[in-house]
C-alpha cells in the first residue's frame, strides 16, 4: 500500500499556484515600459477556497491556476496598464504565501524523515 498525503499534495497545490503567480507578476514587471502591453493575474485562490469548502480535497486538486488580463486599472496612452505599485505589492504578497507554504512542506518532509528513523538535520 502506497502512503498518500492528501494534504502535503495541497500545499504543493498551493505553492505551484504561487510560483506560476510570482513569474507572472515578474513579467509584468519586466513589461511597465512595453507600449500596449496589459497586466496578467492568476485566478486560483478563489476556486480551490471553494473546492476545499465542499469537504473533498480530491476538488480541490483538481483546480488549476488560470491566466487571465483584468479590465480594472488606468491604461496609460501608450496602451499599457501595468501598475507598478501594485505589482510590487502583489509581489510581496506571493513571496510570503510561497514562503509560509514552502516552510510548511519541509517541516512536513522533515517529520516524515525523522518517523523512517532517519535525522531531520
Amino acid at each position: 500500500m502506497l502512503f498518500r498525503d492528501v494534504n502535503l499534495e495541497l500545499m504543493n497545490k498551493v505553492l505551484g499556484a504561487a510560483s506560476l503567480r510570482h513569474k507572472v507578476i515578474a513579467n509584468n514587471i519586466a513589461n511597465v515600459n512595453t507600449p500596449g502591453y496589459r497586466s496578467k493575474e492568476v485566478a486560483f485562490d478563489k476556486e480551490f477556497e471553494e473546492a476545499l469548502g465542499n469537504g473533498r480535497a480530491e476538488d480541490a486538486l483538481r483546480v488549476e491556476p488560470k491566466l487571465f488580463s483584468p479590465d480594472t486599472g488606468t491604461t496609460r496612452m501608450d496602451g499599457n496598464n501595468v501598475d507598478m505599485e501594485k505589482e510590487l505589492a502583489r509581489l510581496q504578497k506571493n513571496a510570503t504565501i510561497y514562503n509560509v507554504i514552502a516552510q510548511m512542506i519541509g517541516k512536513r518532509l522533515a517529520s516524515y524523515k525523522e518517523a523512517i528513523g532517519g535525522s531531520s538535520d
